[in-house]
């Protein structure tokens, strides 16, 4: 009888073996920046590390003087460096270039005129059309579609779902996919205005945070004060913020603070944003299938996104106690595949189409109501 590897288990074999893996890339950095954020992270091997629940402590005690050595201008963020990318001055690290038409990690990726993953032109007559039910969706990997076809991805398979729920009223979902592999939050909230997502008049603003995004931010606060760029544009608070990261050799615990509140601040941003540009922000959080993860932060994100008016959605149990070979892209990758893709959309429809505030705005009866308001 074959028996049935459960997720944490799965969890712990992968540690282990990201742990060598780990050992090797901290003393070599030449390894580390020939690597991309998909086969191995540094903030994967501190993951596995620390010990669960303490995390805080762990980066306390971390002797952060090679890892600080790799954390440079030059280590690959996701696809950073490649064709499909220029850069930018400011928090993102890069943008996609428009009019994309080409294969990367095995499958075809496209980008339209405007250098987002979808197919939408944004013409006036597909952003006026009282039948369409317009949301923006931000967020990084999992989000934009990391490695699997598009209409396989989580963004996909989610339009299609609340498509089929809203046509029998009449309406027709459009997702826009601003989502960018290798975004942190902040990024994020930076990409919501140089991307103008206010533009497409959205009725509800998606964004979705994974658990590791602290771990993220973490990297580029290290990155940012062991670099220095002139020219590069950040967000006031991430200003205030360098200061802890710079300290980070003899105080990790600062630096993971820090990330939090960069994190924290931009999910306020968007919110914001999104409701000045008449949208629901709804904030949805899962996990990944490939690790077990304690989410020391949930309850503060989830007390910080309803504060700054988000409808908050958590579906990060939805890979527990399941084979999680079947649902990442290979040995050594961190992404879902499509059929993680696939129970990540479903949880979320579900989430979705339960919560009332949503439902409205995806039956755009709140929008129709205020606009006949004398």
């Amino acid at each position: 009888m074959t028996q049935k590897i459960t997720h944490r288990q799965r969890g712990l074999g992968v540690g282990l073996l990201t742990l060598g893996l780990g050992l090797i890339v901290l003393g070599q950095p030449q390894i580390y920046r020939s690597l991309t954020l998909g086969v191995i992270s540094t903030m994967n091997v501190l993951r596995h590390l620390a010990d669960h629940g303490n995390i805080r402590g762990y980066y306390e005690e971390l002797n952060t003087s090679d890892l600080t050595q790799i954390l440079n201008k030059n280590h690959p963020v996701s696809f950073g460096g490649s064709s499909l990318v220029e850069s930018v001055h400011d928090i993102r690290p890069y943008v996609l270039r428009p009019l994309l038409d080409t294969e990367y990690l095995g499958v075809s990726f496209r980008t339209n005129e405007f250098g987002t993953v979808d197919n939408y032109t944004r013409s006036d007559a597909e952003i006026n059309d009282p039948s369409s039910v317009r949301i923006a969706l931000l967020g990084a990997c999992n989000a934009m579609g990391w490695g699997v076809p598009r209409e396989e991805s989580f963004a996909s398979r989610l339009e299609g779902l609340l498509d089929r729920h809203v046509k029998p009223s009449g309406q027709r979902v459009h997702l826009y996919n601003f989502a960018v592999a290798g975004y942190i939050q902040p990024a994020s909230q930076v990409h919501f205005d140089k991307a103008d997502v206010a533009s497409i008049k959205p009725d509800i603003v998606l964004l979705y945070v994974l658990p590791r995004d602290v771990e993220l931010t973490m990297v580029t606060l290290i990155e940012l004060a062991n670099t220095k760029d002139e020219q590069r544009v950040l967000p006031d608070y991430m200003y205030e913020l360098l200061p802890d990261a710079i300290e980070s050799k003899t105080n990790r615990a600062e630096v993971w603070n820090a990330a939090w509140i960069a994190n924290r601040e931009a999910t306020k941003h968007i919110g914001r944003a999104a409701a000045k540009a008449g949208a629901l922000p709804v904030l949805l959080y899962s996990d990944d299938p490939q690790l077990p993860f304690v989410d020391y932060y949930k309850d503060e994100l989830a007390e910080t996104a309803r504060a700054a008016g988000f409808e908050y959605i958590d579906f990060s149990d939805i890979f527990e106690n399941i084979d999680s070979r079947s649902m990442i892209l290979n040995e050594f990758e961190v992404h879902p595949n499509a059929e993680g893709h696939k129970m990540l959309a479903n949880a979320a429809y579900k989430h979705m189409i339960a919560n009332p505030r949503i439902l409205q705005r995806l039956l755009k009866k709140s929008r129709r109501d205020n606009e006949h308001k004398p």
